[in-house]
């Protein structure tokens, strides 16, 4: 009884020393700034002096907040090229500002002596021969080696106007919208006034085999935004494309079209700067702190800190990484990067948490876009969810909620107060009329169409273009919206052109046989068209309408189009894999005009008819897309697309006038190379079987605008070459400023070089030239009677070219060089080609 009296009174004091001493526990932030210039440092390590395990990191801004008690008296603060310093604590209740001096250490050289540097080299460099163990021993560390594993994943993104806090009184957006000031958050961000207007949280269960999302579960969707105006289909795909997923393991660090290399990528000491700043004693293991920093300045590179784990792993426990300012890269600022890694059960590592900020500078008057993504990861196991039902396999579909205290959402973090302000502001904007016009004129400014309730007005850029046949046409078209219907969509227009005289129309009715939208992934649908309007043989422009005003402004001679009268019914079914399937039934009736004439040995023809039975298949794995009201663009990730269309001419029915077989195959995939930039490849081949008439053969891609296509031949002029088999590769190199950023005075115009190669071979049969036994239409000539369309047997069509990108940060100027079949009528041995080029 005595003994469990002396244990009872040793339990009970014990236990309250222990809650005294964690209510005298206190947490003090502070800031670490550069005594001479007084601006923020970056990273800087904090210590309670002569406490071991009490530490903590700056973030980028140079703040940062730590846990104390009664007895701590001082810290010490430290940072890379910076002299250590003590610093006592005053007042607990302070927000603690620590000043830093600089040491003769820099960046980029190390001093020596007064008159002499010693140039950085990977030789015999410490700092090199660490990183070079930590790069050997990635691939043993990565946990997404491992055959199978799963994880819960969250991720979050927030999006706040950031104004200058100093514009912040001034402002026309605060003048208008003043309920948004309750809300404004001015600590974040120093200097800089935040207004949340975004937030999106997914809580998702994902399963990985061999390295690869294989099925994935999500469990939850909160998402507060105030841009429903704009197509919304795509929009998390988009993002992903800008913010990704940061992490070192990877070969590089995604942000948007640009690649960052990892520093511990294989290449990394070619690349980089590495120093030993520090060993951190405070940590089990103890850990090296080692500094990053690009050779050259210009380059897309990341600078900042790792932290490394000293033992035989070198496994990488934490990054704090930011671009510098003077890369070549638009739009953005302030782009920084912070990676966390915990061990597996099994001894890897995994990502346990990223983040990502940036600043989008798209306004004026000093406002940008602050965004920040979040990815945290938990119970990463060795083995497999079990959600391999079918309706969960690779799906997006979510239980969603609006509202932040949504008991769906498990969240691993609370969120921040600014990431709660996003639900009142939010709703407060989509219920003001003012707010509600002007996204009304922005999406209209976006898209071209005009939202009139139940149908949609437009597209603006094709209201009026102009060409030699028509003379001006005016054009003007409508679209059902959801508010009609979402699973039937009307769509037409009707235009007029004063020199020919003639209407040109199209009616097109599409029907959705699944419950949701045309526009939503995977389609199944129905649709039926017919279209009666002037086209230019041979000419394709990815995403753009043959009468978009900017495409009226041609070179050399244009004077063969023809009418086409088109009715088509298809079915279109698509998977979940990204598998696609086409079947349809057309009828078309083709009219020359112009210097166009469908005539043979025999006489003259008024039109041609055919009637084909159509089909395509079309791979895209791991496809993403932002869906718009007219067509789908595709988010290039690097992703292969396959296609395989045929078309099945029958004589005899409804006026058919040929037998033919038409088959075409083509693939494009993007290969990133990193800091060398990504290469575009495009084949594609054909071939049609059957005698027919020249305007039914493959008539080549001709591009007589003055815009740059990638697809098309920049220096063809048009009809001019045509075949009945054929194979043609394009290939497009950017290398984003590789070459550019090392040159004095060039690099400080950010300008990015690119490279284009274009290579057609094509034959035709003597089955199909017009001969007496064969009376098939002549094939098209001049005003001078001279033939201009031509067959490249035996030699392929090569052209090539150099360019300068992100010129103004909006233009993209290539010279085009034409080598071969030189002595045709009118053939441009070069040309100056332009287009806009919008990109990081």
């Amino acid at each position: 009884m005595i003994q469990f009296n002396r244990v009872s009174i040793f339990l009970t004091v014990s236990m309250l020393l222990l809650t005294q001493l964690s209510l005298a526990q206190k947490q003090i932030k502070g800031v670490v700034l550069d005594k001479s210039t007084r601006t923020p440092v970056s990273y800087a390590t904090i210590h309670v002096t002569g406490q071991a395990g009490k530490g903590t990191s700056c973030d980028r801004e140079g703040r940062f907040q730590i846990t104390i008690n009664d007895t701590s008296k001082r810290l010490t603060a430290g940072a890379f090229s910076y002299n250590s310093v003590i610093h006592p604590i005053s007042d607990k209740s302070m927000l603690q500002t620590i000043e830093l001096e600089k040491n003769d250490l820099q960046l980029d050289e190390i001093t020596v002596t007064a008159s002499r540097k010693v140039k950085y080299r990977n030789k015999n460099n410490e700092a090199v021969e660490l990183i070079r163990r930590v790069i050997d021993a990635k691939e043993k560390n990565d946990a997404r080696n491992l055959d199978r594993y799963s994880q819960l994943a969250y991720e979050k993104l927030s999006m706040s106007l950031s104004i200058d806090e100093a514009k912040v009184e001034k402002s026309r957006l605060l003048r208008k919208f003043p309920f948004l000031k309750k809300n404004i958050n001015r600590e974040t961000q120093e200097g800089r006034a935040l207004v949340p207007i975004f937030l999106q949280e997914t809580s998702t269960q994902e399963n990985y085999l061999n390295g690869k999302l294989n099925a994935n579960k999500v469990i939850a969707k909160v998402e507060k935004r105030v841009d429903q105006k704009f197509d919304e289909d795509g929009f998390d795909e988009f993002m992903d494309k800008i913010y990704g997923k940061p992490d070192l393991y990877e070969h590089d660090i995604q942000l948007g079209n640009r690649r960052i290399l990892s520093p511990i990528a294989a290449e990394g000491p070619l690349f980089y700067k590495y120093f030993i700043v520090d060993t951190i004693k405070t940590s089990s293991p103890w850990q090296i702190q080692l500094s990053v920093s690009p050779r050259n300045k210009q380059d897309v590179l990341a600078s900042g800190m790792l932290y490394i784990d000293l033992d035989s792993n070198y496994a990488v426990r934490q990054a704090k990484l930011r671009l510098s300012e003077k890369a070549n890269i638009n739009w953005v600022d302030n782009v920084a990067f912070e990676m966390h890694y915990q061990n597996a059960p099994n001894g890897k590592y995994f990502l346990s948490k990223s983040m990502m900020t940036l600043d989008l500078g798209v306004f004026k008057d000093g406002m940008q876009v602050f965004g920040v993504k979040t990815f945290i990861a938990s119970d990463f196991k060795d083995h497999l969810f079990d959600i391999q039902s079918r309706e969960n396999r690779r799906t997006d579909k979510a239980i969603s909620a609006s509202t932040p205290s949504s008991s769906l959402m498990v969240r691993p973090e609370k969120l921040t107060g600014l990431e709660q302000a996003s639900f009142d502001n939010v709703d407060s904007l989509q219920n003001n009329t003012s707010f509600n016009r002007y996204m009304n004129f922005a999406s209209f400014l976006v898209s071209g169409y005009h939202d009139l309730g139940k149908i949609e007005v437009g597209p603006l850029n094709s209201t009026y273009s102009f060409n030699n046949i028509e003379g001006n046409r005016f054009r003007v078209g409508m679209l059902t919206t959801d508010a009609f219907s979402r699973k039937v969509v009307f769509d037409a227009y009707l235009a007029y052109g004063s020199k020919d005289r003639a209407f040109k129309y199209k009616i097109n009715t599409t029907f959705s046989l699944t419950d949701n939208s045309i526009y939503t992934f995977p389609v199944k649908a129905i649709n039926m068209n017919y279209t009666y309007d002037i086209e230019t043989p041979g000419q394709q422009l990815n995403y753009l309408s043959d009468d978009n005003f900017l495409l009226s402004f041609r070179r050399g001679v244009n004077d063969k189009m023809w009418y086409k009268g088109k009715y088509s019914l298809e079915y279109l079914h698509e998977l979940d894999n990204h598998l696609s399937f086409k079947i349809g039934l057309n009828r078309q009736t083709i009219t020359p005009n112009g210097n166009l004439k469908f005539s043979s040995d025999i006489g003259t023809f008024k039109s041609l008819t055919t009637s084909e039975i159509t089909g395509e298949i079309r791979w895209a794995p791991n496809e993403k897309f932002f869906q718009g009201k007219r067509y789908r663009r595709i988010i290039n990730t690097g992703n292969p697309i396959f296609t395989l269309r045929t078309d099945i001419g029958i004589k005899g029915v409804m006026g058919s006038e040929y037998n033919y077989q038409r088959f075409v195959f083509n693939t494009t995939k993007r290969f990133y190379l990193s800091q060398l930039g990504y290469s575009d490849i495009q084949l594609e081949t054909g071939i049609i079987f059957g005698k027919v008439p020249y305007p039914l053969l493959t008539i080549h891609r001709a591009n007589q605008t003055y815009s740059y296509q990638l697809s098309s031949y920049n220096l063809m002029n048009s009809m001019e070459f045509i075949g009945d088999k054929y194979a043609g590769l394009n290939v497009q190199h950017m290398f984003n400023g590789f070459f550019l950023n090392k040159i004095p005075l060039i690099k400080a115009l950010q300008w990015r070089e690119i490279i284009t190669f274009k290579i057609l071979t094509s034959s035709m049969r003597n089955d199909n030239l017009p001969s007496p036994n064969a009376p098939l239409f002549n094939l098209p000539t001049n005003i001078h009677g001279e033939t201009i369309s031509n067959r490249l047997n035996g030699t392929p069509y090569i052209e090539a070219g150099v360019g300068l990108a992100n010129i103004f940060k909006l233009l993209r100027v290539d010279y085009v060089r034409r080598f071969n079949h030189l002595n045709y009528p009118n053939v441009s041995r070069w040309g100056i080609r332009a287009k806009l080029y919008l990109d990081f």
